[in-house]
């Protein structure tokens, strides 16, 4: 390690970069971090056990559902998610010594540790199982993960939020030694099953191996699927992708042994190949290749990748020509204009991307493409705004088997930029069939003394500055007219930060440049090394920074240097005024550096009352001219009145901003205190120093939509305005603890006052989005609101369950608080639960459908 420091310090260019990262402004300091939402939205997992576990104390926020649910869907993001997990599995308290538990079943005081540690163990479940925990974690996590889950859960709370989705969705987990032990340990452990969405997984992530071990293990179950769709309808139902785009994703595996057993066993579970275009599937093939765009001269550039890829691409086209395209395709290849398309299309790709080997075999082995091809028919091909690079192999290819398909100059063409494919069109007088664009000296030179008139020199100037090719301008500006030099050049050169090209196009050939025009690019991509040039070499007269473009730059992330330096270069009498518009927009943005200088510089309480005094010297001692006293002071006030005008419109997250910002004669409005329900350290310190801020309900309703426990408590005990929304927002979220608050609340005994009639039941309009969070917790949230109440649930609302959650929990607790239950919606129920694989749900229903002779 120490070898490694050294080596690491000593070279320069790493030191340097090293530095610039951690000297970066609006970073963040360890003891500057309070929020755990930041922290676990951003996968900083290591941090937030550190915290809290050791510097609990620091965090504005308690670990809530919101920061759990971040967790369970980025296990896979670093090492430090499953310490953390294990950590609030085995050693989190929950901060029940800060809540009252008066809601919670076993609550008889915190005097007895046994009682406490059963509270804690009760919370512990309510919180890993109010969201389906396991559902979330199998594409993410490793095998241990569950293990610990499973031990520290009960297994009878834990089944009732898993669902076939936790096994459908393990192959997809990016580790493969993980991905077959999960798969593995739940096939064999648990009892949700899973759908043939796991089969469709498996074959798209290339795992044969862990395709054969599912299909072996659960051959019975796919067959019973089968069976029992057949007495239902007479093809199999395909809830997933269309057949044609599950060859799809295999066929990009470039995997023959995946493709062949996928055709084999996949049809005998019900999946339909027969109607499958394989002209498409050979753009599939193809779609391995990734093109990129040149944005200098609009000219596409193509890279293939390795070797090893490209032949198994072409062992693949061979697969599909000599196996899948019949006789009868090819016949009527003429006739379906489609087909012809598809495989031009893939002609096409192959010439831009030097595919000869695929190229030879298209033409010259399947015979698939016949020649002379279509000029018309593959200029529909194109892509109308691009020029197509072709390189020397493919040029070469194309001309010795007689393929014209060079020139569409209404929907696209090819582009020649290399040595020896000039040297080739010079040869065989191909030269009026391409375009060219260079960058290189030596093809420049060549093309000048060979091609003469034909050359296209507004590319290769735009090519030549766009890479900064300053020896090439220097020589074409001595054999070309210095008319072709135009502004563009310049505007090409600053957008990809070649200001030495901009030097020489205005100093040496003393080019008409638009500086306002080059100084509003520059500030947009926060190029302050191209502002400085442009007023310091280019003398750009500094008056003309306007208020609105210093604010522009002001609110860029990076922009506090390019923003500080303009305004200094600005010219006393007229420098621009801020307006509190500016800090408003800085605080949404959390640009807490820029704030700092902002209240420093320019919004400080000094500042302004050295103004004021000035103000005042000046009426004392100029009594004769009251004209100019009334002008002096109309002038001078102006930034004081703006600045006077200190009320902030945003909520705000930084206690230490906070403080600063009071200090220097801030208010905040009702909706800046109602939004800054991030940290409740910032709500408290306004309202004790504002006893009449004011807010609206809005504050609590916004508190609890984005799970902020400590801020709601604090607002329901410190302030009378109440909420409006909050419990829904709640419920279709899962914020199960915010709830636990809000019964305690007038607002919540308002609501269940038996004397108030209720137009409908308690939270109905929650229904169903609590079904698609999957959330059985907030289910039996609202049937407990609702009494014994028979609510007014549809059967699609029952359907949907199956659906979207698959939770034998939630479709049971529908079923038995719906008001109409028949056997009808009960068999479309089972029919719905065959076409997605919900084994425990068909097995459920079989039971229930039992009494009414129905299966």
């Amino acid at each position: 390690m120490e070898e490694l420091f050294k080596k690491v310090f000593n070279n320069k260019f790493i030191r340097k970069l090293i530095f610039q990262f951690v000297s970066q402004p609006n970073g963040y300091k360890y003891d500057d971090i309070h929020s755990l939402s930041w922290i676990c939205s951003n996968g900083y997992f290591g941090l937030a056990y550190d915290k809290l576990k050791f510097n609990k104390h620091q965090l504005t926020e308690r670990f809530g559902m919101l920061n759990l649910f971040e967790l369970l869907t980025q296990m896979d993001s670093t090492q430090s998610a499953s310490q953390l997990l294990k950590y609030l599995l085995t050693e989190h308290d929950f901060d029940i010594n800060k809540e009252s538990t008066g809601n919670n079943d076993n609550d008889n005081g915190n005097d007895n540790h046994n009682n406490e540690e059963e509270i804690i163990r009760n919370r512990r479940n309510q919180f890993f199982t109010c969201l389906p925990s396991l559902d979330y974690m199998t594409d993410n996590c490793s095998l241990e993960d569950i293990l610990l889950l499973e031990s520290v859960i009960p297994n009878d709370l834990l089944s009732n939020v898993t669902s076939t989705d936790a096994l459908d969705k393990a192959p997809l987990n990016p580790n493969p030694l993980n991905r077959h032990s999960i798969v593995k340990h739940l096939l064999n452990n648990r009892n949700e099953g899973c759908s043939f969405r796991i089969l469709i997984n498996s074959m798209a992530i290339n795992d044969l191996e862990l395709l054969k071990y599912i299909i072996e293990k659960n051959k019975q179950n796919f067959n019973e699927i089968v069976i029992l769709n057949s007495k239902i309808t007479t093809t199999m139902t395909m809830e997933f992708e269309e057949a044609e785009t599950i060859i799809g994703k295999c066929i990009r595996n470039l995997n023959i042994e995946l493709l062949e057993y996928v055709l084999n066993e996949f049809p005998k579970f019900g999946f339909d190949f027969s109607q499958i275009n394989w002209f498409t599937m050979i753009e599939h093939s193809l779609q391995c290749i990734s093109p990129s765009l040149n944005t200098h001269s609009q000219t596409r550039h193509v890279f293939f990748g390795d070797k090893i890829n490209k032949d198994k691409v072409l062992l693949m086209i061979k697969y599909i020509v000599e196996n899948k395209v019949t006789e009868k395709d090819r016949q009527l290849l003429s006739v379906r204009i489609k087909n012809l398309d598809l495989l031009l299309n893939s002609f096409l790709f192959c010439i831009m991307n030097s595919l000869i080997d695929i190229l030879d075999y298209l033409i010259n082995q399947s015979k698939l493409i016949t020649l002379p091809i279509d000029k018309q028919q593959l200029s529909q091909c194109f892509y109308y705004q691009y020029l197509y690079s072709i390189s020397f192999e493919s040029l070469e290819f194309c001309h010795k088997n007689g393929i014209d398909i060079w020139d569409f100059k209404n929907n696209g063409s090819f582009s020649i930029n290399d040595l020896q494919s000039f040297k080739f069109v010079k040869q065989n007088n191909l030269l009026n069939k391409f375009s060219i664009s260079c960058n290189d000296m030596e093809c420049v030179k060549y093309i000048f003394e060979n091609f003469n008139s034909a050359i296209d020199i507004d590319s290769i100037l735009i090519e030549s500055a766009a890479f900064g090719e300053i020896s090439i301008l220097i020589y074409l500006s001595q054999v070309i007219d210095r008319s072709n030099f135009t502004e563009e050049l310049a505007h090409v050169a600053l957008k990809e930060k070649k200001l030495d090209v901009i030097r020489f196009l205005y100093h040496e050939l003393a080019i008409e440049i638009d500086l306002s025009y080059l100084l509003i690019v520059a500030s947009a991509s926060n190029d302050i090394d191209a502002v400085i040039m442009i007023f310091q070499e280019f003398k750009l007269d500094p008056s003309l920074i306007t208020q609105d473009f210093l604010t522009a730059c002001c609110l860029k992330p990076q922009g506090l240097h390019l923003f500080k330096y303009l305004y200094s270069i600005c010219p006393q009498e007229k420098k621009p005024t801020i307006p509190i518009s500016t800090l408003n927009n800085c605080i949404k943005l959390k640009l807490w550096n820029t704030i700092d200088w902002l209240l420093d510089n320019i919004f400080s309480n000094t500042n302004i009352n050295t103004n004021t005094n000035t103000n005042t010297n000046t009426n004392t001692n100029t009594n004769t001219n009251t004209n100019t006293n009334t002008n002096t002071n109309t002038n001078t006030n102006i930034n004081i009145n703006i600045n006077n005008n200190k009320v902030i419109d945003c909520g705000i997250s930084n206690l230490r901003i906070v403080k600063k910002l009071i200090e220097n004669g801030f208010t905040f409005s009702k909706k800046s205190f109602n939004n800054c329900f991030e940290n409740v350290k910032v709500l408290e310190y306004i309202h004790n120093h504002f006893p009449k801020q004011e807010c609206t309900t809005e504050a609590i309703d916004l508190a609890s939509r984005h799970d902020c426990y400590n801020s709601v408590k604090f607002l329901l005990d410190n302030r009378n305005e109440g909420y409006d929304m909050a419990i829904q927002f709640c419920l279709t979220r899962g914020w199960f603890e915010i709830i636990e608050l809000l019964r305690s609340t007038q607002r919540y005994k308002d609501l269940h006052n038996p004397c108030i009639p209720q137009k409908q039941p308690l939270y109905f309009n929650q229904i169903d989005q609590i079904i698609s969070i999957n959330s059985s917790m907030m289910l039996s949230i609202v049937i407990k609101e609702n009494g014994d109440i028979k609510l007014p649930i549809t059967g699609q609302q029952i359907t949907n369950a199956i659906k979207k959650s698959g939770h034998l929990s939630i479709f049971h607790q529908l079923l038995n608080i719906s008001k109409d239950i028949t056997p009808s919606i009960l068999n479309q129920c089972l029919i719905i639960s065959i076409s997605y694989n919900r084994i425990h749900i068909i097995n459920y229903l079989r039971n229930k459908l039992s009494s009414y002779n129905k299966i």
